[in-house]
C-alpha cells in the first residue's frame, strides 16, 4: 500500500477519491491537485476506513506556493543565476516519445562520483 497518492487527473470528480483512497496504506495521505467542478459537492468515501486507518486527505494549490510572490522570486533566482535550471535538463524530448522519456527517467543510473 502507498504512503501518499497524488491525484492528479484533469477534471476531479467526487468519484474519483475512493479509489485513490483504496490506494493507501495505514496513516498514508492522498493530496488532490486537480481541478474539480466547484458546484460538485458529494464525494464516495468510506468513512471506516478514514477514521481506522488513520488516512489523510488534503488539497494543495501550486505546491501550497503563493503563486503571487513564489514565482517572481524564483524567476528572479534563475536570472541572477541562483537557481541552475538549465543544469537540470539532461535530455529532451518531443511529445511523440514520452513513453520513451518515461522509460529513460525509470531506469536506473550509475552512481556519478
Amino acid at each position: 500500500m502507498a504512503d501518499v497518492v497524488v491525484i492528479t487527473i484533469g477534471v476531479m470528480t467526487g468519484r474519483d477519491l475512493a479509489p485513490a483512497m483504496s490506494l493507501l496504506g495505514k496513516g498514508g495521505t492522498c493530496v488532490q491537485v486537480s481541478v474539480g467542478d466547484p458546484a460538485e459537492t458529494t464525494v464516495d468515501l468510506s468513512l471506516i476506513d478514514l477514521t481506522s486507518m488513520r488516512k489523510t486527505i488534503t488539497g494543495s494549490w501550486y505546491g501550497n506556493a503563493n503563486p503571487r510572490s513564489d514565482i517572481p522570486l524564483l524567476l528572479r533566482m534563475y536570472m541572477e543565476g541562483k537557481i541552475l535550471l538549465d543544469d537540470m535538463i539532461t535530455k529532451t524530448y518531443t511529445l511523440d516519445r514520452i513513453n520513451d522519456a518515461s522509460t529513460t527517467f525509470a531506469a536506473p543510473r550509475p552512481s556519478e562520483e
